[in-house]
């Protein structure tokens, strides 16, 4: 699941311009603003309006990045155990295998 545009949003409702959060994000305003715009198609609402040099962030945007973030913060819950189980299984044989390859050793 690619959740790139997704933190792209949050970004921008955090500090809610498109330049600056382009600046953090290290990409391109127009590549931001495109991205944007497919979230807008992807979600069906209007995430930013224009406002003379910059833009707003609507209502229904920062509810967007809300939920995207919540939504995050419950994907990175589901990875940590997996990645935690995976060491901690990797610990259970290195503590299994290394007394048998010293004791194999030259």
């Amino acid at each position: 699941m690619d959740t790139t545009r997704w933190r792209y949003l949050i970004t921008i409702a955090e500090t809610e311009s498109l330049q600056k959060a382009a600046e953090l994000l290290r990409i391109s305003s127009p590549a931001l603003s495109k991205a944007v715009r497919l979230l807008e198609e992807e979600f069906s609402c209007k995430i930013t309006i224009p406002n003379g040099r910059g833009i707003l962030i609507t209502d229904e945007g920062k509810q967007l990045a809300q939920k995207l973030s919540d939504l995050l913060t419950q994907l990175d819950k589901i990875k940590t155990p997996e990645i935690t189980s995976q060491k901690m299984l990797a610990s259970e044989h290195s503590k299994f295998l290394a007394p048998i390859f010293l004791e194999n050793w030259p």
